[in-house]
Parts: C-alpha cells; sequence; structure tokens
C-alpha cells in the first residue's frame, strides 16, 4: 500500500465519523497537520505516531489492530474501515 501512495515522508490523517473510516494522504514532510511516516531499520512496514489524532477524534482501540481491508481511493487516500479490524498481537520470544 506504501508504495501505491508514492512512498510519501508524511501523511495527513482525516476522519469520517460517520462511516468509522480513517483517511490517510501522502504529504510532504513538514507540511501543516501533517505526521512523519516511520520505518524502523530493518523492517518493511511503517506507522505513523497517530495518538493525538486518535485522541482528538476519541479513536480508542484497547490493542494493536490491522485493518482487514485496506483502499486506496481515486484520489489516492489510503481508506481504513475500524468496522474491518483484527486483534494483532506479538508473540514472546523463548517462550
Amino acid at each position: 500500500m506504501f508504495a501505491a501512495m508514492d512512498n510519501p515522508e508524511a501523511a495527513l490523517l482525516l476522519y469520517d465519523r460517520r462511516n468509522k473510516t480513517i483517511g490517510v494522504r501522502p504529504a510532504e514532510a513538514g507540511a501543516k497537520k501533517a505526521f512523519p511516516v516511520r520505518q524502523k531499520s530493518g523492517s518493511t512496514h511503517r506507522s505513523i505516531y497517530a495518538w493525538p489524532f486518535c485522541r482528538h477524534f476519541q479513536i480508542m482501540p484497547f490493542e494493536t489492530v490491522r485493518f482487514t481491508a485496506p483502499q486506496i481511493d481515486n484520489q489516492g487516500t489510503l481508506l481504513l474501515d475500524l468496522n474491518g479490524t483484527v486483534t494483532v498481537t506479538r508473540k514472546v520470544s523463548g517462550r
């Protein structure tokens, strides 16, 4: 999905309360209200520290979730449906 969004350095986060959908729109680093897109070394996934956004819109998942059907609309916005998630747990190594 990240490559389909042209590998943005930052993202604008949007929220549709009625449909409980988060929108992630590519943005330039330093753009007003944009969140930096980060990549851990040795990892292929990207993350956005979105806690301030979630707190503002009262999106409060109690655990880490994965979106089951992310889509990119015709405007290049990644759509994440909060009604379509599964809980993600990390396996504890050595146990």
